[in-house]
């Protein structure tokens, strides 16, 4: 799939949105299947903004559909207002150290390295070599993740070093089908892919032990009660 795929697929589920609500204000079709379809507009990566400004609603509007949509999730209120603040958030630097922080879950070899000059390196961990680490951590908070990280891979490919794995962190939705395209844009460099995307980012700053970094990040105060309770 390249960028035009990406940007053609995003302009239709937009506009398929779009044309709903237009029929909507002239009663011509349910509030269901217009918000279905505001749904499928970002899960296929379109900002909330964007999705607002064409559709003349306001972004709580929009996010309180989404939120009215996944209200049978465990804790949707709390995750909802983390998903919102994710998507709102730009500052690249505190992201790129709260994603390092919350990989150390999964990899405590990872290393915060981003900064001018990164070579589309966040973070670095795993085996080193002469050739440079052998996981590679690229963060992004595009709107248009997907294009970013594909320049990116490219980046990595001119670069002279050898990663095995590639771990890319996005704050927006992904969709089984741009993570597929970009797993196979990967697999043709030699490298494994994995994405962690806003769902994934959410679930884990819901976690107990990760409370606090949610709270510096996005500003959310501890929920009251948590969300979870301690074993004992």
């Amino acid at each position: 799939m390249t960028p035009e795929d990406d940007d053609d697929r995003l302009d239709l589920e937009l506009g398929l949105a779009q044309a709903a609500n237009e029929r909507v204000q002239r009663g011509e079709a349910a509030l269901a299947s217009r918000d279905q379809l505001i749904a499928g507009a970002l899960d296929a990566g379109t900002p909330v903004a964007e999705v607002a400004k064409h559709l003349r609603m306001t972004e709580q509007a929009i996010y309180q559909i989404r939120e009215r949509l996944e209200g049978g999730e465990p804790h949707g209120e709390q995750q909802a207002a983390t998903t919102r603040e994710l998507e709102r958030l730009s500052d690249h630097r505190a992201f790129e150290l709260a994603a390092v922080e919350l990989l150390h879950d999964l990899d405590p070899s990872i290393r915060h390295t981003g900064g001018p000059g990164d070579r589309a390196q966040d973070g670095v961990g795993g085996l080193s070599s002469d050739r440079g680490d052998s996981l590679v951590v690229m963060v992004s908070l595009e709107a248009k993740w997907t294009q970013k990280i594909r320049r990116e891979l490219e980046r990595v490919a001119r670069n002279d070093t050898s990663p095995s794995e590639i771990w890319a962190v996005t704050n927006r939705r992904s969709t089984p089908r741009s993570r597929e395209a970009l797993t196979e844009d990967a697999v043709r460099h030699g490298w494994r892919l994995r994405i962690f995307d806003q769902t994934w980012l959410a679930s884990r700053l819901m976690r107990p032990e990760h409370l606090a970094l949610r709270e510096q990040l996005l500003g959310l105060a501890p929920p009251r009660p948590p969300s979870f309770l301690e074993s004992a």
